[in-house]
């Protein structure tokens, strides 16, 4: 039986020792996916509660997504010597992908830390909150998705409609494995308060690394090693349809597995760690 201990800070939950970690793990998974319409209403007033007060709200995301898109691809296209025509819209997808994964690292991290409030309070399903996290990132990609579809049409790159359902099955494998990357990164975290800092600077460094903005024919002969790269295939698989690359069907492969492992992991740390979750979190 769940028993409570009382004290005028706070109500700590002591669950049954009885039922196995990956018992509890799952019933926390059923209980947050059994209220998605109070998860909508959260991540909704999250989002709104970012940009109140202000004129345009989200839309301040896809004016600032525009500038660096903009300014990435004017400087370095003419370093490059790119073709704006596909120069242009590699660069507006790849920001706005990799801004998704960022969003799964750094986020993630604070998941459970900065909703401790909540499950140290009163018994309610700790990934829930990674479910509100991923469901701001998908709101965050969808005003970003506004500079994706303007700069396709001004630049004549109109995919037909099997590559955008190719695309939007490329979101959905990279939106799979983030969901498990906030569990990952927000459980680790909470025990090791040095991690989140850590994986903001490793996401840093990265970003250089990936070819966000640059094309992987920079480099040469060792383009070979942008396989080992596994934020290249999740750019890949939304990027590659949309402008007709080559390699699309290699990362899907390459996505595909690299998500199944994480969903493993995330599952494993999940159900080993979730318990403890309100204690690491005080």
């Amino acid at each position: 039986m769940n028993t409570e201990i009382s004290s005028p800070a706070r109500t700590v939950h002591e669950y049954d020792a009885s039922h196995g970690a990956y018992s509890y793990a799952w019933n926390d998974l059923r209980s947050a996916l059994s209220n998605l319409g109070l998860l909508a209403v959260m991540v909704r007033n999250d989002f709104r509660s970012r940009y109140k007060g202000t004129a345009l709200g989200g839309f301040w995301i896809t004016i600032t997504t525009l500038i660096t898109v903009s300014g990435l691809a004017l400087v370095y296209g003419v370093i490059f010597q790119a073709d704006m025509r596909i120069y242009f819209p590699y660069v507006a997808i790849g920001i706005t992908i990799w801004g998704s994964i960022t969003l799964f690292l750094n986020e993630g991290a604070s998941t459970f830390t900065g909703s401790a409030a909540y499950f140290t309070q009163m018994p309610v399903s700790k990934s829930f909150f990674a479910f509100k996290t991923l469901g701001r990132g998908f709101l965050t990609l969808a005003y970003r998705s506004v500079i994706i579809a303007g700069v396709l049409i001004f630049t004549g790159n109109i995919p037909d409609l099997a590559a955008i359902a190719l695309a939007l099955a490329g979101v959905f494998v990279t939106f799979w494995a983030g969901f498990w990357v906030i569990i990952i990164c927000g459980v680790l975290s909470a025990r090791f308060r040095d991690l989140a800092q850590l994986i903001g600077a490793g996401a840093t460094f990265a970003f250089f690394l990936t070819p966000v903005f640059w094309q992987t024919e920079r480099l040469g002969d060792y383009e070979y090693l942008i396989n080992l790269n596994p934020f290249f295939h999740f750019l890949h698989i939304v990027r590659g349809p949309l402008l007709g690359l080559d390699g699309v069907t290699m990362s899907f492969m390459w996505a595909g597995v690299i998500a199944a492992l994480v969903t493993a992991l995330g599952w494993a740390v999940f159900g080993l760690f979730a318990r403890r979750l309100p204690y690491w979190c005080n």
